[in-house]
């Protein structure tokens, strides 16, 4: 719990070790168990399983083909949905970097644009009505449970004002800003950490992305 502390400023709390404990399961599981304990990582946490049912996805680095790129990139994939919307966020970021990445992988993180769950409508109201101090029936004569689009970071519903203009409103994820940074943070570490014990890895310029 120190290193936690102390390699990304974390207070020692058990929210966000869990939450750090949590996203070394995911890979792990994923295909990256040798990758974690080569890194040190699987070492740092109490009780973390890292057990996989994957075959081990190796780091074969710059000179791989076609289809490794691609095992890398559906394992990544796999591994960001399960983990939330900061992950979605980051694969669509990482996607958008075709300066850097084989096109196989980006096939794969492109596919994070519609993995996107929507927020309940009912906790959307609630963030629409805390929002503008009152009631959506004094706001809108209608607005659409359904979404018309959603993305890592909120939604956006379809609407009618009370004057019969018709708007579109969007909504932010309750406290994303404190997940994403949270989990941005945990990642910055872990990326760190990974790119010292694989060069590889660290040829990749992940760590430039996510400071990005």
């Amino acid at each position: 719990m120190d290193l936690i502390k102390t390699g990304i400023g974390l207070s020692k709390t058990i929210k966000n070790v869990a939450r750090f404990r949590e996203i070394l399961t995911v890979f792990s599981k994923n295909g990256f168990q040798s990758l974690i304990m080569k890194s040190g990582l699987g070492r740092e946490v109490p009780g973390l399983s890292t057990s996989s049912t994957d075959e081990d996805v190796s780091a074969e680095g710059t000179d791989a083909g076609e289809e490794w790129w691609g095992l890398l990139g559906r394992r990544l994939r796999l591994s960001f949905e399960e983990l939330g919307p900061s992950f979605v966020k980051m694969g669509q970021l990482l996607a958008t970097r075709e300066d850097l990445f084989d096109p196989a992988l980006i096939r794969e993180l492109k596919k994070l644009q519609n993995e996107v769950k929507p927020i309940p409508f009912a906790e959307a109201k609630e963030v629409i009505e805390a929002s503008l101090g009152r009631p959506i029936s004094q706001v809108f004569s209608e607005l659409e449970q359904i979404p018309i689009g959603t993305a890592s970071i909120g939604v956006v519903h379809r609407g009618t004002l009370l004057s019969g203009e018709r708007v579109v409103v969007k909504v932010r994820r309750p406290g994303i800003e404190k997940v994403l940074r949270t989990d941005f943070e945990i990642v910055r570490f872990i990326v760190a950490q990974v790119e010292r014990a694989s060069e590889n890895i660290r040829y990749l310029g992940i760590s430039r992305v996510i400071e990005d």
